[in-house]
């Protein structure tokens, strides 16, 4: 059979937990004997929630969330221009420089509007800095982020409309499909960890995707890639779609439970395949 590409998504916009089940799934398939990679093309990360990851891509001299961190030290990752092309940073305003509570709230609940720096690693390795967004953060926060600014080069000084337009344009798309690819070829397992609740973080990759897995706490059904392309047929070719639409109207072929994860990646436990991961894995020999 060749290759194989599993992508994993998550049922909720948030906190689904893709990560932690593409860290126990790549474990199980290291045991099978297989030579496993992930790809999490699209990664944000909050400076608030995630403070670590300053300090961690201060260290790294790349910035890069706690996700690709935990595939980094799990030898998944080996270079994240190449395996997490698009990292977005992200930091909540400061709630006094708003008229009303409901006027911050607005804010918040946008990732847009949140944006303080982007790293694109296409073509080389640019960062994207939003000065808008930055003159907006508690004072705190400008404090600790301005040591991890000053080592992001080159950089750009961009609006928040431009970047998110620029993040999503097809071109982004083009080469997150040449880098999958190009994974795919040099290893057993290619895992795509999707963005959020998005069902497939770039158009295009469909079509090499031999298995969907879509995450909830507890649970993670799988769905064979055809029913993916099936579903994707009709959608224009540059438009996130929400995972939960094609799950409202896929059949899963497998339903695995899902452990609670541990305090520490080390004490990951193991995760049974299933059924069609089963004979996905069998059909490489």
């Amino acid at each position: 059979m060749g290759e194989i590409t599993i992508l994993v998504t998550g049922l909720l916009p948030h906190d689904s937990g893709k990560t932690t089940f593409t860290l126990m799934l790549s474990r199980a398939l290291r045991d099978e004997g297989l030579k496993v990679t992930v790809m999490k093309p699209i990664a944000a990360h909050s400076a608030w929630y995630q403070p670590w990851s300053l300090a961690e891509s201060m260290k790294l001299g790349v910035l890069v969330g706690g996700d690709v961190v935990k595939y980094l030290k799990e030898g998944l990752i080996s270079n994240p221009d190449i395996q997490n092309p698009v990292d977005i940073l992200t930091a909540p305003p400061d709630p006094t420089s708003f008229p009303s509570a409901s006027a911050y709230l607005n804010i918040v609940e946008s990732l847009q509007n949140q944006v303080v720096v982007a790293r694109l690693s296409i073509h080389g390795r640019t960062y994207y800095v939003v000065p808008e967004v930055i003159e907006r953060l508690p004072r705190t926060l400008k404090t600790s982020l301005k040591p991890l600014l000053s080592i992001m080069r080159p950089s750009t000084k961009v609006s928040s409309r431009w970047l998110i337009t620029r993040l999503m344009s097809p071109e982004v798309g083009t080469h997150v499909l040449a880098a999958a690819m190009a994974l795919r070829d040099n290893a057993d397992v290619l895992i795509v960890e999707s963005f959020n609740n998005a069902l497939t973080p770039v158009a295009g990759l469909e079509n090499m995707v031999n298995a969907v897995v879509v995450v909830a706490p507890g649970k993670a059904m799988v769905f064979n890639g055809s029913k993916l392309r099936a579903y994707l047929s009709g959608t224009p070719r540059y438009s996130w779609e929400v995972t939960s639409n094609f799950v409202n109207i896929a059949r899963p072929d497998d339903v695995l439970d899902v452990p609670l994860a541990p305090s520490h990646s080390r004490e990951m436990p193991s995760l049974n395949l299933g059924v069609f991961l089963g004979k996905l894995v069998d059909a490489r020999d």
